[in-house]
């Protein structure tokens, strides 16, 4: 067999091995996707979904323009975590494993309305925006919030478990506590995007011309 050949078979094992790893990683990833996909897709389809996103957007805009860095953070900062707290109420409970990527989903698919709005109405300056400014918050708080949905799901199966198999080997107060102690260090990474957020907009929004 080539070396190339083998190289390559080497490169395939490794990535089954990663999906098989991480399938609820790749499944909360493939929501999120689905979402924004169906959101740019049906974007124009739907004037009720255009009116929304554009009544978002000026909002958006309007909150952000001539607004200081600390205004920005916090503003960003609250409406972040919003969804981290839906994911980890829903987390809390049987109906997690459901509602916890439906959560995802929706999030994907309200990013798919802005940025397609942006891409729509303003053309190459819209596509220059979401680079600039919107692009490195959201992905920073994506991955922040599969992390948090991970466990979200995670503990969802441990009340399941123990609902239907009693004998099941779970402490469902130590779970908890585990739960909500990782739910809430991971929560740092929405910090993290929140003062991307406020640096990248105070500095730069202003440059646009909307």
């Amino acid at each position: 067999m080539q070396i190339g050949r083998v190289l390559n078979l080497r490169g395939y094992n490794k990535l089954l091995r990663f999906v098989f790893k991480n399938k609820l990683l790749i499944l909360l990833l493939s929501l999120f996707v689905f979402g924004v996909a169906l959101a740019v897709f049906s974007f124009k389809n739907y004037t009720s979904l255009e009116n929304f996103s554009k009544i978002y957007v000026n909002d958006f805009l309007s909150d952000r323009q001539n607004s200081g860095f600390f205004k920005i953070f916090f503003n960003s900062l609250l409406s972040s975590l919003l969804f981290i707290a839906f994911s980890f109420i829903f987390g809390s409970s049987i109906f997690g494993v459901i509602a916890v990527p439906i959560c995802v989903a929706v999030r994907g698919f309200l990013y798919g309305l802005i940025t397609a709005y942006f891409y729509s109405a303003y053309s190459f300056e819209g596509v220059a925006f979401h680079a600039i400014i919107l692009l490195l918050p959201s992905v920073i708080f994506t991955i922040a919030l599969l992390l948090c949905s991970i466990e979200g799901v995670g503990f969802s199966v441990v009340q399941i478990k123990l609902t239907m198999f009693k004998d099941a080997d779970f402490n469902l107060y130590n779970e908890f506590k585990n739960y909500s102690v990782r739910v809430f260090c991971l929560s740092g990474l929405v910090l993290l995007s929140a003062a991307a957020d406020g640096i990248l907009s105070s500095q730069f929004i202003n440059s646009f011309k909307f």
